[in-house]
């Protein structure tokens, strides 16, 4: 039979009467105040953690779903408001606003592991909602640049990477199926948003500024919901006074814990600053009153009266300690490569479909279709990852993606000569529904693997983290790599493009880049679990 070790701080010295031996102790504790045990390692379900899912839903919806509408504007841009302005010049305004994003990612990680998720996240709302509203007077290129670029993407990072954190803190083996929900947020905004752009932007209808207006109504719709659900699991004496205005009940319960016992409400360290059989005691405070419970056979035990004491570490952006895991490093440039082409499709497709005389409902619905193959994509495979293996199914949809690319190349062959003609009443009605069916096909099958394959570095990257106080820096790591090169993907494939529409040639260029990057993805899984087939 095991024995309990005894905690550390508590003698026999029946002199001191702070201090019991025996039984004492056991009536100590029960007549002490209300203990709070630590929590479990994650809790991977219940109603506060299922919570945290939807409010990530709706930062999803309004970050990565905005981006979406891109390709709807870039060809009212190219048809109206900027008609005069290159199409590659055009193409730096979702670039900025991807790169942003991730930039915004790097910094928020970093001041979501300080303990500033409700700051990041209402801060954000408001500066993307502003730009948003400041959009829809926007008339010459570089205001549109400034708000929609670089405004809006800032304000969407800064509550991108600490939503997908905060969910990644309430669930382990669930991990992939809770990540899915919240990116299927972008795949629904990527259903409603565009068609909400293609039916409303149209000067026959209400026109730009009232269009963007409504699409400001969502956004801030979604960002409510968001504000008043997302919360820290562990570090309460971390959490922002900003959050307690929002959460009532905790604030409640705090009220009545501090009625019943003046003193400091214990709080239980990180999971990872305690040992099997290790006491939290601190040098100051006494260690009369402790907690032990069981979690399996661990024993682990926290003190009922010693406020936690937070631990002070410089602030930077780059954790070199988490750079020396080699897994981490090839994975993060495996998904850089992947993610310089991975949305060129998403912001070019309606174009394609426009220069190459598809009929009106095709290039009205692409984005749309696009959208929900991604929605049923980024939910589908991520719950496969959970028992199939992350890094089996990673490698997998990236060579699909690959292979989908180079099929784009065999699409543009079958477009009407000149690329630009329309239809006539001559046209082989036989024709047009075949190439009308094969950019939707395309459409669907690219957005359910691309949607993938998007849903998987917040899914992997806090599992590569040291420590769950690391999975801000090795999100926002990550993100400063991957927006470095959205920065640059849409202007060099606008620039392939031009005004010839080389499509034909684009194509290639994207299937090779993400061949190459499922190649590293390759050699990243034989690191984790070697060749031998298996879920890994």
């Amino acid at each position: 039979m095991t024995t309990q070790p005894p905690l550390a701080g508590l003698d026999s010295d029946p002199s001191n009467p702070q201090r019991p031996s025996g039984d004492s102790s056991t009536s100590n504790l029960e007549n002490s105040p209300t203990l709070t045990p630590c929590p479990p390692a994650f809790p991977d379900g219940g109603l506060e953690a299922w919570l945290q899912v939807l409010g990530g839903f709706c930062i999803l919806f309004n970050s990565w779903g905005v981006t979406t509408t891109m390709g709807v504007y870039q060809s009212y841009y190219r048809s109206s408001l900027l008609a005069d302005v290159p199409q590659s010049s055009t193409a730096w305004i979702q670039s900025i606003q991807i790169a942003c994003i991730f930039y915004g990612g790097t910094l928020s990680g970093r001041f979501f592991d300080k303990g500033y998720l409700n700051v990041l996240v209402v801060g954000g709302s408001i500066l993307t909602f502003t730009c948003y509203m400041v959009l829809a007077e926007c008339t010459e290129y570089w205001h549109v640049l400034l708000c929609q670029g670089l405004g809006m993407g800032l304000g969407m990072g800064a509550t991108f990477a600490p939503s997908m954190a905060c969910v990644s803190q309430y669930f382990s083996k669930k991990r992939g199926l809770a990540i899915g929900i919240c990116s299927a947020g972008a795949g629904v905004a990527g259903i409603v948003l565009p068609i909400m752009a293609n039916n409303l932007l149209p000067s026959d209808k209400i026109g730009f500024a009232a269009t963007t207006r409504a699409l400001a109504g969502v956004y801030a719709g979604m960002a409510i919901i968001a504000i008043c659900i997302l919360r820290y699991r562990k570090h309460p004496a971390q959490e922002s006074k900003l959050l307690q205005m929002f959460d009532v009940a905790t604030k409640l319960q705090r009220l009545i814990n501090r009625s019943r016992e003046p003193k400091t409400e214990p709080v239980c360290p990180n999971d990872h600053d305690l040992e099997i059989g290790e006491s939290s005691e601190t040098p100051d405070s006494p260690a009369t009153e402790k907690a032990v419970i069981n979690v399996g056979a661990e024993k682990k035990s926290c003190d009922s009266n010693a406020p936690h004491v937070k631990k002070e570490s410089k602030f930077t952006i780059i954790d070199l300690a988490t750079l020396k895991n080699p897994v981490y490093v090839l994975f993060v440039i495996a998904t850089s490569l992947a993610f310089l082409v991975l949305y060129i499709p998403y912001y070019y497709l309606q174009q394609f479909s426009i220069d190459h005389g598809m009929s009106e409902q095709v290039i009205r619905y692409t984005v749309t279709v696009l959208c929900a193959g991604a929605t049923i994509g980024r939910v589908g495979p991520a719950v496969m990852a959970d028992y199939l293996g992350k890094f089996n199914i990673l490698v997998f949809v990236s060579m699909i993606n690959g292979i989908l690319l180079f099929c784009w190349m065999h699409l543009d062959k079958l477009a009407l000569p000149g690329g630009t003609q329309k239809r006539d009443q001559f046209s082989s009605h036989e024709n047009i529904d075949s190439r009308d069916a094969q950019v939707i096909v395309f459409a669907f099958f690219y957005g359910f693997f691309s949607g993938a394959l998007g849903t998987f570095p917040p899914f992997v990257l806090p599992s590569l983290a040291p420590s769950m106080d690391k999975v801000g820096v090795c999100l926002g790591q990550a993100f400063l790599c991957l927006g470095t090169v959205s920065l640059v993907a849409n202007p060099i494939a606008g620039f392939i493009i031009g005004k010839e529409g080389r499509y034909h040639v684009v194509a290639p260029y994207c299937g090779a880049v993400m061949m190459a990057a499922c190649l590293l993805y390759v050699i990243t899984r034989v690191n984790v679990g070697g060749w031998k087939f298996g879920r890994v």
